[in-house]
């Protein structure tokens, strides 16, 4: 059987992985696919679920998120390198610090369609969409993300609150977190 092109691309990020540089080379391979062939790329990922893990194991967790506007992923942790390439509308990540125990923004990135984002593992971020449009995205981490402790932070307070697994981090409506 003839692998399909999200086959061959998961088997890349899978080589990728375990490669000298990897947030680099999983950058680099994203932003080409993205910039040379978003017409590719909207065939390979459009018509997936929204939220839904492509791949994991130890090295590399794969997932396509689609996020509607007017909500926001809480300013959560990965714990490991993350990598984001949108290829519709605009994902808006606000990077936090934890000052004095107090979350405070220190810069906002917008990831428009066709470019990539690279998350350090210590970054503290919220997600939204960066207009009135849903966003769609391939999101890439360096490790098992679902088996990786990782962080949820109080909006208020900074408090950190240990995450069990990707599903404990829910959208919650826009209102003031802006």
């Amino acid at each position: 059987m003839e692998k399909t092109r999200l086959d061959v691309f998961l088997d890349q990020l899978k080589a990728l992985a375990i490669a000298e540089e990897p947030v680099d080379q999983v950058h680099s391979l994203l932003q080409q696919l993205l910039s040379n062939n978003l017409a590719v790329a909207k065939e390979i990922f459009k018509p997936l679920d929204d939220d839904v893990t492509l791949y994991e194991d130890e090295t590399l967790c794969v997932l396509h998120y689609r996020m509607p506007p007017g909500v926001v992923v809480p300013p959560h942790d990965h714990r490991i390198p993350a990598i984001i390439g949108v290829y519709e509308g605009v994902e808006e990540n606000h990077f936090f610090e934890v000052i004095n125990g107090r979350l405070v923004r220190q810069e906002i990135k917008q990831v428009t369609t066709g470019n990539v984002l690279s998350i350090s593992p210590e970054s503290i971020h919220s997600v939204q969409t960066g207009n009135d449009q849903p966003s769609a995205a391939i999101h890439v981490y360096l490790g098992e993300l679902t088996k990786t402790q990782r962080f949820r932070y109080d909006w208020k307070t900074g408090l950190a609150i240990p995450l069990g697994n990707f599903d404990d981090i829910r959208e919650e409506p826009l209102g003031d977190k802006q």
